[in-house]
């Protein structure tokens, strides 16, 4: 992958959502937030990457032109229309249900009420940045797990950025986007991260964080970055395993979660239902969000 330099970097942690993170105006039929995280060690990728590719080479004429994204399969657009036909819809899903299998990812998962959240706390931080800061705590945790030498990730995150604005050519060819590109969320979000490796959290010190991981990048959908596909892919059954509407991909899902069996509170967070001893723990986290990060 020549997205970044990985000299050092052991793991990749790709992340997308599902809902969004307005807290003023909350969809009664969709109220929650979830947060993917697709974890891939840079020594499996290249096979990670050639299962994607095989899958969309099974079905379209133009498979390098192809992005998997959730809702364009479900509203079956684009080149998702072939999957208007009973038949060809099942074989599709079959077929993407298997390749999620067999890729080589854990998956961490972070599932906000955003109602609860906001009648359980006054401080109303961004879901979308509490739930960036248990992941990274889960991943430092998972790394810490691992034998051997230090392992170290980078976390990359689809961009919020529109790909139309002409100056952005340059950087979503290369699939970056540059900082000063970014929109606000993104910025807010790259901030947050920041405050995070600078403050540590209840669990994990800062001198932690920035040992084990380098930076948050940002990558725009037109890349057509396998990570970031098997992030958005995943994070729709993880929605609906939460709104009590769970599909045939979230057995998939769940047998990938960071501790699986056993992954509740360890692959999957649900926020806010914690215990008390959590709920203390997550009003410090929150205050640590709110404070400006230090020199």
């Amino acid at each position: 992958m020549s997205l970044i330099s990985l000299n050092g970097i052991s793991h990749i942690l790709f992340f997308d959502e599902s809902g969004d993170h307005d807290l003023k105006t909350i969809d009664p039929s969709f109220p929650i937030l979830v947060l993917c995280g697709v974890i891939i060690k840079v020594s499996d990728y290249p096979t990670v990457e050639l299962l994607i590719s095989q899958h969309k080479e099974r079905f379209f004429d133009n498979p390098e032109s192809v992005i998997l994204v959730s809702r364009w399969i479900r509203k079956q657009e684009g080149p998702f229309r072939i999957l208007s036909d009973r038949r060809s819809r099942d074989e599709y899903f079959n077929d993407l249900n298997a390749t999620i299998s067999l890729a080589q990812i854990k998956i961490l998962m972070m599932i906000v009420d955003k109602k609860a959240m906001c009648e359980r706390y006054s401080e109303h931080v961004s879901p979308y940045e509490l739930s960036l800061m248990f992941m990274i705590e889960r991943l430092v945790t998972e790394m810490n797990s691992s034998p051997g030498r230090v392992k170290r990730a980078m976390i990359i995150a689809e961009s919020r950025s529109s790909s139309k604005h002409r100056k952005l050519i340059s950087e979503v060819e290369q699939g970056l986007i540059a900082e000063e590109h970014l929109r606000k969320e993104d910025r807010e979000l790259y901030s947050a991260f920041s405050q995070i490796l600078t403050g540590g959290t209840s669990y994990i010190s800062a001198n932690d964080l920035q040992e084990r991981v380098v930076d948050l990048k940002f990558c725009s959908k037109l890349r057509n970055v396998a990570g970031l596909q098997l992030a958005d892919l995943c994070a729709y059954p993880g929605a609906g395993y939460a709104l009590g509407r769970p599909s045939p991909a979230w057995n998939i899902v769940q047998k990938k979660l960071c501790g699986y069996p056993r992954y509740r509170g360890n692959g999957l967070k649900v926020f806010p239902y914690l215990s008390s001893a959590q709920n203390k723990a997550v009003k410090k986290a929150l205050e640590k969000l709110k404070r400006p990060p230090t020199a």
